[in-house]
């Protein structure tokens, strides 16, 4: 399994690496080849000059990574409620339909405020941690609506995320992201590694919905008025 995924890591690599480059000048080296250090530097400058694009690379880094990672568990947690084996992927499939319905309502949830999302993901929050505590097949219901938000609020991060880039760099901003997704991610799986041994994963899973409460705090917090022209970098 573990080398099938190194195999297509490497193709998808490999495809990478046979795309032309299409770079504006500033993007290129003293050779006339695109510099990767003057891409990178262009995107971190959009980002420390633009407060939205901070804004919204936070939060959508800590909304993907937490229930990406928690998505992993949802099996031993099944297991846990003590229900037969086969009835675990039953469970698994109730969490499933609430993602999937998740990504159906997106249209939908465009028409929401920032705040009004904040409110959904401290809601989900709270859903996570009962259906989690609860140790009980019923408590799926409860974890199905937490990652059907959870899955609504990760998409619209990224849009708007998108919606705030004006530069020339939203593919490197957008890079810059998905690695803040990884690292957060990578810190998610080790907090659940020091838990698991002194806690059930009921516990976990209601631990790990704490920075969700961190995120509509911060979603629901008025957004200060935009800057004047040349002043948001000062």
């Amino acid at each position: 399994m573990w080398a099938g995924s190194i195999a297509a890591c490497v193709l998808c690599a490999a495809t990478g690496a046979t795309l032309p480059e299409h770079r504006a000048a500033a993007h290129h080296d003293a050779t006339g080849r695109p510099g990767h250090l003057a891409t990178l530097r262009s995107g971190l400058a959009e980002v420390r000059g633009s407060r939205p694009v901070r804004r919204a690379m936070v939060l959508a880094v800590v909304i993907t990574s937490v229930w990406g990672v928690l998505d992993e568990y949802v099996p031993l947690l099944a297991a846990a409620t003590g229900v037969a084996t086969e009835t675990v992927p039953l469970l698994v499939l109730v969490v499933w339909v609430g993602v999937t319905l998740g990504s159906l309502l997106v249209t939908a949830g465009e028409r929401l405020s920032v705040r009004a999302t904040g409110a959904l993901v401290a809601a989900a929050a709270v859903a996570l941690a009962a259906g989690a505590l609860s140790g009980t097949p019923a408590g799926f219901a409860l974890l199905a609506v937490a990652f059907l938000v959870f899955q609504l609020a990760d998409v619209l991060a990224d849009v708007r995320l998108q919606a705030a880039i004006t530069g020339r760099s939203r593919a490197t901003i957008t890079s810059l992201t998905g690695l803040g997704t990884n690292i957060a991610s990578l810190l998610a799986y080790g907090t659940y590694a020091v838990l698991s041994p002194h806690a059930s994963h009921g516990t976990v899973f209601a631990l790990l919905a704490l920075p969700y409460l961190l995120v509509a705090a911060v979603m629901g917090r008025p957004r200060p008025a935009p800057a004047p022209a040349g002043q948001e970098a000062q």
